[in-house]
Parts: structure tokens; C-alpha cells; sequence
């Protein structure tokens, strides 16, 4: 049991060892590279799949390290060349389905370091959860070329937010046809000397030879011993690569023939070309074993056939046509066994048969012998007698061309036709094939349908022979009977038919797929081509992959004839776009980004695309969905589709994409909450211009549908501001603006007012109006509305949350001062009072009066201000009630009577004796000149000294009797 696990393991190690390694690592790499050519010292396109793990701005650089052994292209010395050729590599460059023709700066290339530079084009989402890869086009026309040697590379990819990043191992292999297997073989029928042939070439592409459809090239090189006939036409599809008529014509120079594949062929896959009788390839002369070689664009180098072999069993013979009773093309090819030669002073002659036309005297011109003209021609009977030029020695096969200029023409009845070629030094004639001619009757020789795509609109060139009898004089008609499934219109422009090039008279519809023309002119020549251009009404029948026939008839000829098949291949391949994901907004914008997906019916449809304006030639094939990236753009999408029978014609669709809100500025006011007292208010802003980038060129964009309120605003088309006058009411209101962009995304701003036009009011003022403090400074309280300003004396005083203020004011004298209080609420009201204030008390008094003046007011003593020993005196208790100062008085206890006074107030500490003159001020003896005395059972002080004492200023007049006090503390 443990031995059979343990073999089991064994197998299973071993298997896992042979497998390559970028099969096990392909699943799970973030990178992969995808080669076409894969093959060594090749220029290649360069597909590198790419999973980024977090999100890439557009300004990131990246840089692509290629494996030693690749060669990067060479860049001139000159800086502006270098600088042009730069530009041209990134324009080629494609990231994520879009062009790096936007990336903002040229690449960098090192060919020391194999690298290459560029920015991102634009940014990269990875979040979204369909995303997978993202796909980097380097083509082979930047002209980075593989490694010498195969085997397996890996590319390098730095970012600096991702770090560097390893692709999956990619291989470089040997090429050449026929490697491993499939050495070309050739199958030429017949395989008679100087015949024209149809060929088959059968043969394998290499390791990395994969073709691309209706790109890549097979080349067919033949032995220089065959020759190619001069064709009028080349068309593709007298060339069939496994099965499929190529579209493209083909192409001959040098014994070199060259034509498109019209099928996609997988590396190491099989190819099998016929090349018919039409294209003209005429075997050698002489019989032998030869080979031809093959390569392709991706397999260049020349391979050589297997030989294969020409036999002859008789000397050709070619009549063109080979009808009766026309004007014969003929060639005859000689080849004798024993030598001979042909000279001037030795002539030989041509018998023909009886019943061909022979003129009395032919051209020298219209005869050859090989490439040279003959020196003389002379006819007797049905033998012609011809004399070259220069000397020709025979025993090579010896080539004999009569053009139709020399107007011999074929019998006038059917059956086979056989001439001799005698030598006059040999007196020995030599037969030709057999040729068959047949009655000469009308035949149609070709029908081609162009494109040949079921349900297309197509032109079509028909070849037609007309019958010994059939020709058409003017306002004779040709009818043609189409398939029931081709699509005749009613109404036909006859200018867009032609009969040997000359427009027809007019175009009847027999029957719904009959139509009959009649001629404007005479027909000269047997051989009729009728063209219907592709705007004329054809439509090809809508069943595809079928062969079909035609009918024609014509006024001489009424019996029908039936054409040759031709070929309706299945429809043009039929693909639509389809924008998953994302998120579509209003007009077909997209405000959240789709993915490319094609939806593509068969697998064996191949789809091509680019953007805007890039060149065909610069699409890309379609092989994953591609997250299409953010921001705000318009993009044209090409796009065409490709299989084995046809490109389809390139369809357009337009991608729009705003993922970006539309911005506006509303820049007055500044403020979304406002305040005013006024019934309107004019609002300013200024809508953001977008733009997208159109192949280098930014069109900028405005978004216009500016709501306030439901209203729409004018906008200036041209600069995007704004300005409107709103209408306000007392109390608050509330105005949005709203902008909607083309694709449906709204941006919101509101903006509040509250109008007010009721001045602000002054509330509980402290201390009261006019009181009086005995201070320098007075601490002013008041309430007016929250959110107020107000300014006291111009200064700005500040207001709390409730309203509620207060300030200080200072003075330098006593005196009554008038305060001016301004009131601005946040509406813009205004109130503006003044308020006043005695600032300590300005006193005045009259010796003998008994009525005290201050601060504009009065109070009456019951005892005067009088003059004792030249000195004034007012009751104490009268003047400390003026100057709000305590008083207290200290009595004898013995006598009762007074004898200390106190005096205490904010800012001194007095004490008086009775009678003495001495006195404390703040605890200091001072000596006084009138001390304190008692009249009239009052205590009376010195005026003068208190208020001096005090820091007051006291003034007398003795013409009034006047005392002035001015005190503050």
C-alpha cells in the first residue's frame, strides 16, 4: 500500500517538473507578457497584462525593463530628431485602451539599461469588481527586437507606488517553416512542361510562425525556370488558403508571389494554398524535378519544397479561346530531342489545319520567337513560313507566340486541332496537342460579387462570351436572372451600369430577380464585361457559405445559360459594444465608468479597435474587458470586426463619461447664513469650466442648467459667471442653487437671508444716566440684540451671546462727561445715543447761604458756610456726605463733648481734633492752621484743608463769596 502512494508521488513530482513554469505561475501573477512574433531577432508587439493592486494617478511614471540580449531601438544623435522620434514611440504606446499621445511628457528610452519610460495616460481603477487587468500595448513599430536566443524571459515593471513587478516567464523560439514537421509540398496539374498550371502548396508555419488574418503574408518563391502570363486582373480569390478565397490581391515580382492570409493560422498549424489556372503560372520548359520555396512574415526565411516533377508527353499547345470561328491567341512550345538550329538561312514552318483563318499576310510584329521579333513571315495555304532574326539553337525549348494582331482565327467548326512544326533542315514534322475546340456560343466565364458578404450591397463584374451569332447591335438587350434570394431594387440609375465600359440606355425589372439592359451602342467584341457598380441595387443573397448561379440571355441568343458557381460567403462578421458596469447618468453620459465589452457571436471573429483619431493600423485586438478609466471625457470608439470571409466596415460609437460633480462658486456673498436690511440683494458666482482632452486638443465644456429655486439663471455662455437680484421680506428665507451637468450629476449650495429693518434697541443702561461717581473710571453696562456691534466713545465694544455689554470709561478731570454709544445689528440697522455722566462733583457754595450747588443739583444745610478767623467752615457732616466719605466721631467721656472726627473714604483716612492743630492724614501727622471747632452745637472743619488734603481743587472769590470745588478721586 505505501509503495503504491509513494509511486504515485513520484509520478505526480515528475509531472509537475516537466510542466513549464509559466504555466504554474500564469494563474496568479500580477503580470503577464503576450508576444506576437514569438520568434528570436524579430521586431515584436509587446501585450503586457498588468493587475495593479491599488489605484494610479495619471501623473506616475512607469518603467518597462526588457531581458538582456534585446536589442532597443536606435535614436538619432541629433536632440531635435531624437526629441520627434520620442514623441512618435509615445503616440504608438497604448495603456488600458486609450493612447499615451495624452501622457504629458515624451518617454525616456535607455538602451543600456533596456528601458522605457513614459507617465500614465490616464488613472487607473483597480476597485472595481470586474476589473482584472490592464493591458499595456508596446507595437512592433517602436522596434524593440527579441533576444538571439530562445528560450524564456521575463519583463520588468517599476512604478513607485506598486514597486517593481516580475511578468510570468514568456518564450522566444526558433522559427522556420516546416519545423518540427510540415516541409513544403507541391502538387502542380498538369505537370506538363509550359503549361499553365493550377497549383497546391501544402506546408507547416514554425514555432512562433503564427498569421494574423488579413495582415500577415505567405510568399511563394517559383524556380526561375517558370514563367507568369500576363493577366488584365489579379483578383484574391483565384487564391484559396485552407479553403477560404483570400480577399486581397495578390502580388508577383521576381518569380515571387505574395498574398494575404484571409485566415488566422495558429503557430505550428497546417497550410494548404491553391493557386488557380487564372493567376497564370506556367510550368517550365523542360521537363525535370524542380523545387519552389515558401516563407511568411513571421517565418522568413526561405524553405525549400520537396521536388516535384514536369513531365512531357507532347509539345503544348495553347488556343485562346478556344472557341470556333475567333481570334485566336496562340503559343507552342518546342523542345526536340536532337539539335538543331534555327537561323536566318534556315526558316521553318507551321502547318495548321484546314478550317482556320488564315489572313493573306501577317504583321512580323504579331509573331515571336521567344522574346525576339521574326525576320520575315511569308503564308502559302494553311503553312506558315517563318525566318528569325538571329541565330537560335533549338535543342532548349524554343517558344512560339502568335498575338491576335495577326488575325488568325479558329475553325469555324468544333473538334480537336492539331499543328505541326517542320524544320526545314529536317524534313520531319512534329505534331502539338490536341487542342478541342468547341462551338462558340454564349457563356458566362465569371461572376464576382464584390464584397462577396451575404445580405451586402454589392457591385458585381460578370464576364460574358457572346455566340458566333451573338452580336448586338444598339438597342439590343442582355437579360440576367439572379438567384431568387438576391435583392433587386425597382427603381435603376443606369448610369451605374456599364457594358465593355460604355453606359447602357435604360434597365427594365423583367421580374422581381430579372432585369434586362438595353444597350446604348453596338457590341464589336465577343467578350462582354457588364459592372454593376455597388450603388446600383444589387444586394448579395443573405445565405451565406453557399455557391450560387446565375442566367443570362440576350436578344440574339434567347437560350439561357447557366454561370460558372460564385461564391456568397457567410454575412460580414456582426459585433456590438456593450458598456457593462458602471453607472449611467441623464443623455448617455456614464457617471460611473463602464467596461469595453464587444459581444461576439462566433470565436471565430477577431475584434479590432482604437480611439478617436488613432490609425488603423494602430488598433488593438479585443481579447479582455477594460475598465474604462474616470474623470470627464468624450471619446469616439472604431471598432471593425474580422473572420475567415471578411472585415466588416468600421462602426463608430460615442463614450461619454462624467464622473466628476459640476463646480460652481457663488462669490457673493461669501457666506451661506446672510443678514440685511435691505429688500434685495444681488448674488455673483462663477460657474468651473470642464474640458476634455480631444487628441491633444482640450474642448472646454460649461454645464448651463443653474437653478435657484427652481428658476433658471443666465449664464454667460462665454466666461461662466453669473449675477441675479433676489427680492427679500422681512424675516428668513432660504435660497438653493442647484447645477446639473449633461450627464445628470447636481451640485447644491444654499444660501440663507434674514431681513430685518428695525433699528436696535438700548436696554438696561447702568449705572443711570447723569449719576454721579466720585471715581476717574466708570464701569458702563448695557444689553442691546445678540450678534450687534457696538462702538462707545468709537470704541468697539464687545457683546456676548445674550446681548449683554460692558466697557470702562476713563476721565482726567471732574466735570460732566457726554458719552456717544453706536449700535449696528447684523442687519445693517443703526442707533446711535449719547449718554452723560458726572465724573466726581464740581461743588459751589456762597458764605452765609445756606443751599449747597453741585453736579447741577442742591442740597440745603440748616448751618451756612461761614468765615471764622479768616478761615471757611461747613459742617463736617455736610461735606462728607458731598464727598461720600464716612464719618465718625469720638466724645470725651468725662465731658461728652466731641473731640476726634474721623474721615474715611475710598482713598484716605482723616482724623481731626477738636480744637488742635494737629491731624492724621493716612496715619501721618500733619499740622493744620485751623483745626476743627463746634458752632452751634455742629462740628465744623476747615474747607480748604479737607479738599486740599483730598487731592481737590478749591477756589474763593471774594467779591461773590463764592467757593468752587472741583474733586474727584
Amino acid at each position: 500500500m505505501f509503495k503504491k502512494i509513494k509511486i504515485i508521488i513520484i509520478l505526480i513530482a515528475l509531472a509537475c517538473a516537466f510542466l513549464p513554469f509559466h504555466t504554474l505561475a500564469q494563474n496568479n501573477s500580477p503580470m503577464r507578457v503576450e508576444l506576437r512574433p514569438i520568434r528570436v531577432s524579430t521586431t515584436a508587439n509587446h501585450f503586457i497584462h498588468v493587475r495593479f493592486s491599488h489605484r494610479i494617478q495619471a501623473t506616475e511614471r512607469l518603467t518597462l525593463t526588457w531581458p538582456e540580449d534585446t536589442r532597443m531601438p536606435e535614436l538619432p544623435q541629433d536632440p531635435d530628431e531624437r526629441r520627434r522620434t520620442l514623441e512618435r514611440m509615445i503616440e504608438s504606446i497604448y495603456i488600458g485602451g486609450f493612447p499615451c499621445g495624452s501622457c504629458q511628457h515624451p518617454p525616456e528610452l535607455n538602451e543600456e539599461a533596456r528601458s522605457l519610460t513614459f507617465h500614465f495616460p490616464r488613472n487607473i481603477d483597480p476597485t472595481d469588481p470586474d476589473y482584472e487587468f490592464t493591458t499595456i500595448v508596446i507595437p512592433d513599430r517602436i522596434g524593440i527586437v527579441n533576444p538571439t536566443k530562445e528560450g524564456f524571459y521575463t519583463l520588468h515593471l517599476s512604478t513607485a507606488s506598486h514597486g517593481t513587478m516580475i511578468s510570468v516567464p514568456y518564450e522566444i523560439v526558433e522559427s522556420r517553416i516546416g519545423v518540427p514537421e510540415g516541409i513544403p509540398r507541391v502538387i502542380p496539374q498538369p505537370a506538363v512542361p509550359f503549361a499553365p498550371s493550377e497549383y497546391t502548396i501544402e506546408f507547416n508555419v514554425g514555432r512562433g510562425g503564427q498569421l494574423i488574418a488579413h495582415q500577415s503574408m505567405i510568399r511563394i518563391r517559383f524556380p526561375q525556370e517558370t514563367t507568369f502570363a500576363e493577366t488584365k486582373a489579379n483578383y484574391g480569390y483565384w487564391i484559396t488558403i485552407n479553403g477560404v478565397p483570400s480577399k486581397a490581391s495578390y502580388n508577383i515580382h521576381n518569380h515571387v508571389l505574395m498574398i494575404i492570409t484571409p485566415v488566422h493560422i495558429e503557430n505550428e498549424s497546417r497550410v494548404s494554398l491553391n493557386i488557380s489556372k487564372e493567376v497564370g503560372i506556367i510550368n517550365p520548359r523542360r521537363e525535370g524535378n524542380y523545387q519552389l520555396q515558401v516563407s511568411t512574415m513571421e517565418d522568413r526565411e526561405w524553405v525549400s519544397s520537396y521536388p516535384y516533377a514536369v513531365t512531357g508527353v507532347e509539345i503544348p499547345l495553347s488556343i485562346e479561346p478556344q472557341k470556333t470561328n475567333r481570334n485566336a491567341h496562340l503559343e507552342m512550345l518546342f523542345s526536340l530531342d536532337q539539335e538543331w538550329t534555327l537561323c536566318p538561312d534556315n526558316p521553318f514552318s507551321i502547318h495548321l489545319p484546314e478550317g482556320m483563318g488564315i489572313p493573306e499576310s501577317i504583321d512580323i510584329e504579331s509573331i515571336m520567337i521567344e522574346k525576339s521579333l521574326v525576320n520575315h513571315v511569308q503564308i502559302r495555304d494553311h503553312e506558315i513560313f517563318l525566318t528569325p532574326v538571329e541565330v537560335i539553337p533549338t535543342y532548349e525549348p524554343l517558344l512560339i507566340t502568335i498575338l491576335p494582331s495577326a488575325r488568325i482565327y479558329t475553325p469555324v467548326q468544333p473538334g480537336k486541332v492539331v499543328f505541326y512544326l517542320e524544320p526545314n533542315s529536317l524534313n520531319q514534322r512534329f505534331p502539338t496537342q490536341a487542342v478541342n475546340i468547341e462551338k462558340a456560343t454564349l457563356e458566362i466565364l465569371h461572376v464576382h460579387p464584390k464584397p462577396w458578404n451575404a445580405c451586402e450591397k454589392a457591385s458585381y463584374l460578370i464576364h460574358i462570351e457572346l455566340g458566333d451569332h451573338g452580336l448586338l447591335e444598339q438597342e439590343d438587350w442582355i437579360e440576367i436572372i439572379f438567384p431568387s434570394s438576391t435583392a433587386l431594387q425597382e427603381d435603376w440609375d443606369a448610369s451605374l451600369v456599364t457594358v465593355n465600359q460604355y453606359h447602357i440606355d435604360h434597365i427594365i425589372l423583367v421580374e422581381p430577380h430579372r432585369i434586362r439592359l438595353h444597350l446604348a451602342q453596338p457590341l464589336t467584341d465577343h467578350a462582354v464585361n457588364l459592372f454593376f457598380d455597388a450603388g446600383s441595387g444589387l444586394t448579395n443573397p443573405c445565405k451565406g457559405n453557399e455557391n450560387y448561379h446565375l442566367s443570362i440571355l440576350t436578344s440574339k441568343e434567347k437560350e439561357a445559360v447557366l454561370s460558372p458557381e460564385y461564391f456568397i460567403a457567410p454575412p460580414l462578421p456582426l459585433v456590438e459594444v456593450s458598456w457593462s458596469g458602471g453607472e449611467k447618468g441623464e443623455n448617455e453620459w456614464f457617471i460611473r465608468p463602464p467596461r469595453l465589452e464587444f459581444e461576439i457571436p462566433s470565436d471565430n471573429i477577431e475584434v479590432r479597435y482604437g480611439w478617436n483619431d488613432s490609425a488603423e493600423d494602430q488598433y488593438e485586438t479585443y481579447r479582455n474587458p477594460e475598465l474604462m478609466p474616470e474623470g470627464f471625457y468624450v471619446h469616439t470608439l472604431h471598432f471593425y470586426a474580422i473572420d475567415p470571409y471578411g472585415k466588416s466596415q468600421i462602426s463608430s460609437v460615442l463614450l461619454k463619461v462624467d464622473t466628476y460633480p459640476p463646480r460652481f462658486e457663488i462669490i457673493q456673498p461669501q457666506q451661506s447664513e446672510n443678514y440685511t436690511n435691505q429688500s434685495s440683494f444681488k448674488v455673483t458666482g462663477m460657474i468651473e469650466k470642464k474640458a476634455w482632452d480631444d487628441h491633444g486638443i482640450l474642448k472646454p465644456h460649461l454645464d448651463t442648467d443653474l437653478l435657484v429655486n427652481d428658476l433658471k439663471i443666465d449664464i454667460n455662455t462665454d466666461s461662466g459667471a453669473f449675477d441675479l437680484e433676489l427680492s427679500l421680506i422681512e424675516g428668513r428665507q432660504d435660497f438653493t442653487f442647484s447645477l446639473t451637468s449633461l450627464s445628470g450629476k447636481t451640485t447644491t449650495k444654499t444660501i440663507h437671508f434674514t431681513m430685518n429693518q428695525q433699528a436696535p434697541e438700548l436696554y438696561e443702561i447702568s449705572p443711570e444716566p447723569f449719576s454721579t461717581t466720585l471715581e476717574r473710571s466708570l464701569k458702563l453696562k448695557g444689553r442691546t440684540y445678540p450678534h450687534a456691534e457696538c462702538w462707545v466713545d468709537q470704541q468697539r465694544v464687545t457683546i456676548d451671546e445674550n446681548g449683554y455689554f460692558n466697557t470702562l470709561l476713563y476721565v482726567s478731570e471732574p466735570g460732566l462727561k457726554k458719552i456717544e454709544v453706536y449700535i449696528m445689528d447684523r442687519y445693517g440697522n443703526e442707533t446711535q445715543t449719547n449718554l452723560s455722566f458726572w465724573f466726581g462733583l464740581i461743588i459751589q457754595m456762597t458764605i452765609g447761604e445756606k443751599t449747597i450747588h453741585f453736579n447741577q443739583q442742591e442740597i440745603i444745610n440748616d448751618v451756612p458756610p461761614m468765615i471764622i478767623e479768616h478761615r471757611t467752615y461747613l459742617p463736617v457732616r455736610a461735606l462728607s456726605e458731598l464727598l461720600q466719605a464716612e464719618l465718625s466721631v469720638q466724645s470725651s467721656p468725662i465731658s461728652g463733648k466731641v473731640e476726634t472726627v474721623v474721615w474715611k473714604s475710598s482713598h484716605h483716612l482723616l482724623e481731626l481734633h477738636v480744637g488742635k492743630n494737629v491731624a492724621k492724614v493716612n496715619g501721618i501727622e500733619k499740622s493744620i492752621d485751623s483745626p476743627p471747632i463746634i458752632v452751634q452745637s455742629r462740628l465744623m472743619a476747615p474747607v480748604r484743608w479737607i479738599i486740599e488734603t483730598l487731592e481737590g481743587n478749591i477756589e474763593w472769590n471774594p467779591s461773590t463769596q463764592q467757593i468752587d470745588i472741583a474733586y474727584i478721586q
